[in-house]
């Protein structure tokens, strides 16, 4: 990502629904729902 986008993207990440995003992202790996990968594909 470029600039304003990638500035734009670690606002997402550091908000409350960005962090709740990755929470949840982490309880579905951490009980087999989900892998590992597919959680970073989300987060990427």
């Amino acid at each position: 990502m470029r600039g304003g986008m990638a500035e734009a993207f670690d606002m997402y990440r550091q908000s409350v629904i960005g962090v709740a995003l990755i929470e949840t992202l982490d309880e579905m790996v951490a009980s087999g729902v989900h892998s590992p990968e597919l959680a970073m594909a989300v987060v990427m």
